[in-house]
């Protein structure tokens, strides 16, 4: 457990990444169960951690690799072939929507600062269209930028 609440702890029972010891999570009207994070996914459901660095963000790669791998089923073509024009399209559209101050896509996100990683943590999911986005301890680490970009996409 996370916390003396549980209240992390609620986030991830609600992706499908813990099992609920009572009751079930249903999504929406469909009555879908949510029982796993890949099943989350497929129902257009994200979970933001509260450790991105640990539990989000794939720190040995690139800036492009964190913003992209949520939406590779949505870059892909026919075949499930993926760009690598497409990849960079959206990675440079994502950095320049969420401001993330770096020296390019290829910049590896362990040498981003922690807003800027928490950018990259979040806007990879606000890419996608999610019916919806679970995060865990949102505004702790925020700075003032992301919380106006984020009434942006909640309105």
């Amino acid at each position: 457990m996370d916390s003396d609440s549980g209240i992390h702890d609620v986030g991830k029972v609600a992706y499908g990444l813990m099992p609920t010891s009572k009751g079930k999570v249903i999504l929406n009207t469909e009555k879908a169960r949510i029982k796993d994070p890949m099943y989350s996914l497929n129902h257009r459901v994200a979970y933001v951690p509260k450790d991105r660095d640990a539990d989000a963000l794939m720190m040995g790669t690139s800036i492009m690799n964190n913003f992209c791998l949520p939406s590779l089923e949505d870059i892909a073509g026919k075949a499930g072939y993926v760009k690598m024009s497409d990849m960079i399209n959206k990675a440079e559209e994502a950095k320049k929507m969420f401001n993330v101050k770096c020296t390019g896509i290829e910049q590896n996100v362990g040498g981003l600062s922690g807003g800027n990683k928490q950018k990259v943590n979040l806007g990879r999911w606000m890419i996608k269209d999610l019916q919806l986005l679970i995060i865990s301890d949102i505004f702790t680490k925020f700075n003032r930028f992301f919380r106006y970009v984020f009434n942006i996409f909640v309105k």
